[in-house]
């Protein structure tokens, strides 16, 4: 049987809330996990990782001595991403180096000048040195201030000489007033972050830079989320899957949670919502935004080319499409030959995932087929199972930018009630609507700190 109360209640599994109920846990709290088979953290947005935020989990392992996390390239595999703007394939390895040459080549606007000035005389080795110099800088400076209005700072810390020419070239590309400009911006973003929107920040610029050219790495999650629980358990956390019948609120303020179980009541200090605010919830996040969810799609692909696509993340973006509501998709093809695909669209009130499973289909199809010649449309679709996805984003305009700077003071932790819209006290939105405009990074380094 479960305890009556407890300090901290956290409502969602995955291996962001076992570790933070873990942190708890150590910090001399007790600690309730429910499991909600029907609620959920995202898919992509946590899993895929890049350096900084590889480097970061490694800190919080360390500070708080969590085995999993002190090794967490025990869970993660290297992923090479291949952006698709229009006709153009832009594939992203794990030497930034490498990727400056290939975004040079594929986008002669962007680094082709600095490139061809200096970078082209300097060893790689060298350049992918000073560059990871560079993001451990920043990681230490990251632990060492430990609050989110300062992380502005950060990226903005005068890098190596190479490094500032790059940097300088990038952010003066995506000042351009070019669709390709326009797009390597918004599919850069949907990537790394969970947020989006037309307008630009220095400081998500530099973000985005760094997580361009930075390797990237797939985390293998159930391995990891059983270990991280072995340990949670370890250190007296509890763990129940169920869901919450009832929300005890009273006067604005989290009293209680009823589960649907024979445990009942059990008091909490604090709740913290680790999952996408979702319809079976009384609450919501702050409004001003588009919130846009994604259908997820799977086949088997047979085809004799396909061995040579196993193993990327294919993402894709269309000058028509950019400002739609169907504004991107992407897919990747396991070592079995099963393609899983993601296709987003504009969660307006009444739509369903299952309106648009004609658009996902199409769309990625015809993608699809620019790299199998002589794919069969019919053979294809008969295999092709579509279900309501995971993933989700928000969409900014450009006056409501300012929000998403991780200094400001609107603070995105905050739950409100779906009738009265008053803010829920002793109650945190721990979910993807967290994140800013520096994505898992900032939101890891807000959430732990």
């Amino acid at each position: 049987m479960l305890n009556k109360k407890y300090n901290k209640g956290i409502i969602g599994l995955n291996y962001v809330s076992l570790a933070y109920g873990l942190v708890a846990c150590k910090q001399g709290n007790s600690a309730l996990i429910i499991d909600d088979q029907k609620l959920s953290f995202s898919n992509n947005w946590y899993r895929n990782l890049g350096y900084l935020e590889r480097s970061l989990l490694l800190y919080i392992g360390d500070k708080y001595d969590i085995e999993p996390l002190k090794n967490i390239d025990n869970y993660i595999t290297d992923q090479n991403i291949v952006l698709c703007l229009n006709n153009k394939q832009i594939e992203l390895v794990n030497s930034p180096y490498s990727n400056i040459k290939e975004v040079a080549r594929k986008l002669p606007d962007s680094f082709s000048e600095v490139y061809k000035s200096k970078l082209r005389e300097i060893n790689a080795e060298d350049f992918d040195r000073e560059f990871f110099n560079f993001l451990d800088s920043v990681c230490e400076k990251a632990y060492e201030k430990q609050e989110l209005g300062k992380l502005s700072e950060l990226f903005l810390t005068e890098p190596g000489k190479n490094l500032s020419d790059v940097f300088t070239s990038f952010k003066q590309y995506l000042q351009l007033d070019s669709d390709i400009s326009k797009q390597l911006h918004f599919i850069l973003q949907v990537m790394y972050q969970t947020v989006f929107s037309s307008s630009k920040l220095e400081v998500e610029s530099e973000f985005l830079l760094l997580s361009l050219l930075s390797p990237r790495y797939e985390i293998v999650e159930d391995k990891l989320k059983e270990d991280l629980l072995f340990e949670y358990r370890k250190t007296g956390g509890d763990i129940k899957s169920t869901n919450v019948k009832d929300w005890g609120i009273e006067d604005n303020q989290l009293k209680y949670i009823l589960l649907n179980t024979i445990d009942g009541l059990i008091e909490l200090d604090r709740g913290y919502f680790f999952s996408h605010l979702n319809h079976l919830v009384p609450f919501e996040t702050q409004k001003a935004k588009t919130d846009f969810k994604s259908i997820n799609l799977e086949c088997v692909v047979d085809h004799k080319y396909v061995s040579l696509y196993k193993g990327k993340r294919f993402i894709f973006s269309t000058t028509e499409r950019m400002g739609s509501d169907f504004p991107y998709w992407e897919f990747a093809i396991d070592t079995n030959g099963l393609l899983k695909g993601i296709y987003s669209y504009a969660d307006y009130t009444g739509t369903k995932s299952s309106f648009y499973y004609h658009h996902a289909i199409d769309d990625i199809f015809n993608s699809l087929k620019t790299m199998l010649p002589g794919l069969v449309r019919a053979d294809w679709v008969s295999r092709v199972k579509l279900f309501e996805g995971k993933d989700t984003w928000f969409e900014f305009s450009p006056d409501n930018k300012k929000l998403l700077v991780p200094k400001n003071k609107n603070d995105f932790k905050y739950i409100y009630d779906k009738e009265t819209n008053a803010s829920i006290k002793s109650l945190y939105q721990c979910g993807p609507a967290r994140a800013k405009s520096l994505g898992f990074y900032s939101y890891l380094l807000d959430v732990f700190s």
